[in-house]
């Protein structure tokens, strides 16, 4: 017989054994496990950042896996968010800008040919300009303008000033101070004193406060946001036709189309459902303070426009009145759009649809836009073309007007647009473009239009001409130079003002007779002062 301590012991004496090959077994097989689990990790996590660095495959892979109203609601949402994205940059650029001061110079003149010019007015207007000229005693040779714009903080300055023959004759300075609190004015030829306008004046009431009520850049977006989603979450009628040949000029592409259809009741609800958000909206709640409007008025008004509606649509059907088609590339981009409306009770000419398309192949790319009537009458139609090559672009494109009745547009318009090594650089935030347009008509009588655009050493210059055949008629140069270390300054209060209502002593102040007589030794001509007496008289 076996002594049972003896077996109990032998017994617990193999225990440790068996479970310790049973655990360096398991342990082998975890490890296979995890190895199998890192690969497999590793793969979805290169397939995911494939998936999101590639609008291509994330357009595939939502083509396959979303009904035709989520994937239109997929591209929408991409495309409406950028839009947000870029006004709310804008937004915060135009309104949170820095408080460094910024300046621009605006330098422009106008010259012409004089005597194909004179001859061409006196054909075709009533008007002499040499008889003109001989009444003021001066012989019109060209005219110049320069512009300031400057800022600083919420103070403003601009400055306007305007010469004949390259002689400086007047000019204007406006200062803002505290956002519009207060106003200066003053044209130093005329009087060295400002004449001040106050808000209260200007109908404005607390501008300062009003800014600080501004809505910030986060609620904005989320403004646009919110209604953007209301319009997302109710788009359900939609068929999709995969692969469908986009045509725009000799470019096809191949894209997604999407059809979306709204009932007369779709409508109904979709602009009641936005009139009932605005009523609570908080950003337009935020508003009605800076806008004078009590909520009271605010909310009647809405209903009031819940009320039309009803009146407008009494009994909506589930007729379709509005249709949508999207036309989507293989990224995901909306490169085309069109709208139709539907209903019997619109006029022959009114705009029933409007559109564009936009295809792309390699560096080429063809554009058509247009407005056409219930009939399919195109009144407005431009289709061009476009080619990009180290940074320039080149193209070409039409536009025309189409003849509408009982208007001043009886016989249409047409117009060639063609431009040339068209680029653009930013240069410390600002942009500087290059390049020729020009643009011709048969309505021009034989004359061209011509832009050219050039970068100088960061001064962005421009030459706008009026020209027949290789003559220029009429030029204007221009450049617009940021200003450096500008020194911005508000008049001090030691200078002489006026206040709005003292405004017959500031008048009263003017020396009328010595601007005449400084306005005519600039100009070198002594019929000026025959105007003196009718100044004087009125």
């Amino acid at each position: 017989m076996l002594d049972p301590e003896t077996t109990t012991r032998s017994s617990l004496h193999q225990v440790p054994d068996t479970t310790f090959k049973t655990s360096k077994k398991s342990k082998y097989s975890h490890k296979r496990s995890f190895l199998l689990f890192l690969i497999l990790f590793l793969i979805l996590s290169a397939g995911i950042t494939a998936y999101g660095f590639s609008p291509t495959l994330a357009n595939s892979f939502a083509l396959a896996t979303k009904t035709p109203a989520e994937y239109y609601r997929y591209v929408e949402e991409m495309a409406l968010t950028k839009s947000i994205d870029q006004l709310s940059e804008a937004y915060n650029s135009k309104f949170f800008a820095g408080k460094e001061p910024q300046a621009y110079q605006l330098t422009s003149e106008l010259t012409f040919d004089r005597p194909t010019v004179l001859a061409l007015l006196k054909s075709y207007t009533d008007v002499n300009p040499e008889e003109f000229e001989a009444n003021l005693g001066i012989s019109l040779q060209s005219f110049q303008a320069d512009i300031l714009a400057a800022k600083s903080g919420s103070n403003t300055k601009s400055s306007l000033s305007l010469g004949i023959n390259r002689k400086s004759l007047v000019s204007l300075e406006m200062y803002t101070l505290n956002l519009m609190e207060e106003l200066f004015l003053r044209s130093p030829e005329i009087s060295p004193s400002f004449l001040k306008i106050t808000s209260a004046v200007l109908g404005l009431d607390n501008p300062t406060e009003h800014l600080e009520a501004a809505p910030t850049t986060e609620e904005v977006t989320n403004f646009l946001s919110r209604y953007r989603d209301l319009y997302l979450n109710r788009t359900s009628n939609v068929t999709m036709e995969k692969n469908y040949s986009l045509t725009v000029g000799e470019l096809t592409d191949k894209t997604t189309k999407l059809t979306l259809s709204f009932s007369e009741k779709e409508q109904y609800d979709f602009l009641t459902a936005i009139l009932t958000e605005a009523k609570k909206d908080p950003l337009l709640l935020k508003l009605l303070p800076s806008l004078s409007i009590t909520k009271e008025d605010y909310v009647s008004t809405i209903e009031r426009s819940i009320l039309y509606l009803d009146s407008v649509y009494p009994s909506p059907s589930e007729d379709i009145a509005l249709q949508i088609i999207i036309n989507v590339d293989h990224r995901g981009n909306i490169i085309g759009r069109e709208v139709k409306r539907f209903g019997s009770d619109l006029l022959e000419d009114t705009p029933s649809t409007f559109g564009y398309m936009i295809t792309r192949n390699l560096n080429h790319a063809a554009l058509d836009v247009y407005v056409a009537n219930q009939e399919g009458k195109k009144l407005i139609h431009f289709v061009g073309s476009i080619t990009y090559k180290n940074g320039f672009y080149d193209g070409m494109g039409n536009l025309v007007i189409a003849p509408i009745a009982a208007t001043t547009l009886q016989s249409g318009y047409s117009f060639d647009i063609q431009f040339n090594n068209v680029a653009s650089t930013v240069v410390e935030g600002q942009d500087f473009y290059q390049g020729s347009i020009r643009i011709t008509s048969p309505s021009f009588m034989g004359t061209e239009v011509l832009f050219e655009l050039m970068d100088d050493n960061n001064l962005q210059q421009s030459v706008f001409k009026l020209q027949m055949g290789n003559a220029s008629l009429i030029t204007l140069t221009s450049s617009l130079e940021k200003l450096k270390d500008y020194s911005f300054t508000i008049p001090a209060d030691t200078e002489q003002s006026y206040e709005w209502n003292e405004l017959d002593e500031y008048l009263a102040a003017i020396h009328t007779e010595e601007v005449f007589t400084t306005l005519s030794e600039k100009l070198g001509s002594e019929k000026l002062m025959d105007l003196l007496p009718w100044f004087n008289a009125n």
